[in-house]
């Protein structure tokens, strides 16, 4: 099976971390798509590094201003992303943010998002592009669906 996996900031590859070495132990081919933002590709890079079945590519550029915010690690990064997989043929897709969803979304392939705020401005887009998206709650918020 080919799984993607995207991560946008450090505590999503945590997060992630014992399930891509769970997947690529079965011998699962397993992709990761890396925001570079801040030591994060670093990180990924080391803790990951020997891992059998694994590929890791750092797309995309968060400048830490809100212009490459939205642009940079946005808009940009959908069509890198988009490009990206085009001859991946990935079967499935996790991620705790809307751009992998969204890209899945075209492609027909099932996509899972996770979160732990519903009031982020994505919430919406996670739940129209992901076929089910996952949250960690305290309290049901009003609207929650």
């Amino acid at each position: 099976m080919n799984i993607w996996i995207d991560l946008l900031h450090t505590p999503q590859y945590n997060f992630y971390h014992q399930f891509i070495l769970k997947l690529a132990s079965e011998g699962n081919n397993v992709f990761i798509t890396v925001l570079n933002r801040g030591k994060m590709p670093q990180i990924v890079s080391r803790e990951l590094s020997g891992v059998e079945n694994l590929s890791i590519d750092v797309i995309g550029n968060h400048s830490m201003n809100k212009k490459s915010a939205v642009f940079d690690a946005n808009i940009k990064r959908y069509f890198q992303l988009f490009k990206w997989s085009c001859n991946k043929k990935i079967d499935i897709a996790f991620s705790n943010g809307y751009l992998c969803s969204a890209v899945c979304f075209i492609k027909c392939i099932p996509s899972y998002t996770f979160d732990d705020d519903p009031q982020t401005f994505d919430y919406k887009l996670k739940i129209a592009f992901a076929k089910k998206s996952h949250y960690c709650l305290y309290k049901l918020p009003e609207g929650y669906k």
